[in-house]
């Protein structure tokens, strides 16, 4: 498995969003994500960002720090 990141899908409020998806591939992960992106009542097929993490090295990934 491999993992995704995303801070740029649709969200509720004008703040920043963030999201994490498992998936095999860059296409499943895609199609998860707009899947609970629509679930949430947000807008999945508006075009998102997808930044795959580098599992192979011990490390912490900040996704949104505050400063927009």
């Amino acid at each position: 498995m491999r993992v995704w990141t995303c801070t740029d899908h649709d969200g509720h409020n004008p703040v920043g969003t963030a999201s994490v998806v498992v998936a095999f591939n860059k296409e499943d992960a895609m199609e998860w994500l707009r899947f609970a992106l629509n679930e949430q009542g947000l807008d999945g097929d508006r075009g998102f960002t997808l930044k795959e993490l580098n599992l192979d090295k011990a490390g912490a990934t900040v996704l949104r720090d505050g400063d927009y």
